[in-house]
């Protein structure tokens, strides 16, 4: 989680709001976010996460991918960060585990003994 106690709990706060209210309270966090890597580091995994939530699954893989060349350690937990859950169907999410290491290719599964 962010290092801020006021982004830490805009984060917090966001998960238990309705829908409608999520949206503003990301779009919030958005713009602290924004202001704070005018100042410093932030890292691009927190950016992932805001977009995913305004379902902007474009700039959140942008951002993840930015979290990538990083080498951002919260990765490790990108299968379990249930924040990201709208973004498992797509082929781009596949491919960054792979690229982890912590997931399999579609080749790779479907060569494996099991799949004939």
């Amino acid at each position: 989680m962010p290092d801020s106690p006021a982004i830490t709990q805009s984060f917090r706060s966001t998960a238990r709001s309705p829908l409608p209210k999520k949206r503003d309270q990301a779009r919030q966090i958005l713009e602290m976010l924004k202001e704070r890597s005018r100042k410093g580091y932030v890292p691009s995994y927190y950016f992932a996460l805001v977009y995913t939530a305004l379902g902007e699954k474009d700039l959140a893989f942008e951002s993840l991918e930015r979290a990538y060349q990083e080498r951002s350690t919260v990765l490790a937990y990108l299968r379990l960060d249930p924040r990201l859950a709208p973004l498992r169907s797509d082929p781009r999410f596949g491919n960054l585990l792979v690229r982890l290491g912590i997931g399999t290719s579609v080749t790779a599964q479907a060569k494996s003994p099991g799949n004939n």
